[in-house]
């Protein structure tokens, strides 16, 4: 057996712990970047999977749109007051968005449109319909019910936002859906005023 002098012993285990150190410094980093690897194979999949979705979307909806199967927002709307003139809470329901929101005369929020139903005065005159906001936008419509219109007042020259015009005022914005087989307008949100 060969002994070697102190000195070089010492040298060789001075070695041996920096280089443990610098092992374990680079298996930390390794360590590091094959978490933000992972991070970012995440990410990446999902923006793919995002813009797969939207495509197909989109597809789905240039095929329905080909196909003729949509409905307007002036359709809807029209069969919207119908359903309103005879107030029917069930055939007003199919129309409703998932987070469809009800504002009455004190702006109170409303989540059901059982309140709306309540709160809405039965149609004994006319109704008179105006669109409201952007009428270029595709995905948005708003349109404005002045609901039992006072005849009188109309005749002697009371325009439509000046009290007595009407009984009740009625904001209706209905957005734009697109289901398994049409695209049609869903109803966001209902705000009612009393005159």
């Amino acid at each position: 057996m060969i002994l070697l002098p102190k000195e070089k012993l010492c040298c060789k285990v001075g070695n041996s712990m920096e280089e443990k150190k610098k092992n374990e410094g680079l298996g930390f980093g390794i360590a590091l970047a094959m978490v933000f690897a992972i991070i970012i194979a995440f990410v990446v999949l999902g923006s793919l999977s995002d813009t797969i979705k939207s495509e197909n979307e989109t597809k789905h909806e240039l095929t329905l749109i080909q196909e003729g199967k949509t409905v307007s927002s002036v359709t809807v709307i029209n069969e919207i007051i119908e359903t309103l003139k005879t107030r029917q809470e069930d055939n007003l329901k199919k129309y409703l968005a998932n987070d469809f929101k009800y504002y009455d005369n004190n702006n109170m929020e409303h989540k059901y449109v059982s309140s709306f139903i309540e709160d809405l005065k039965l149609l004994i005159s006319t109704y008179d319909l105006e669109r409201r906001g952007d009428a270029s936008s595709n995905d948005w419509a708003t349109y404005r019910v002045y609901w039992n219109v006072v005849e009188e007042n109309k005749a002697n020259g009371i325009k439509r936002e000046e009290r007595g015009y009407c009984l009740q005022t009625i904001t209706i914005m209905l957005k734009k859906a697109t289901k398994q087989d049409v695209i049609t307008y869903e109803i966001e949100k209902i705000v009612l005023k009393n005159a």
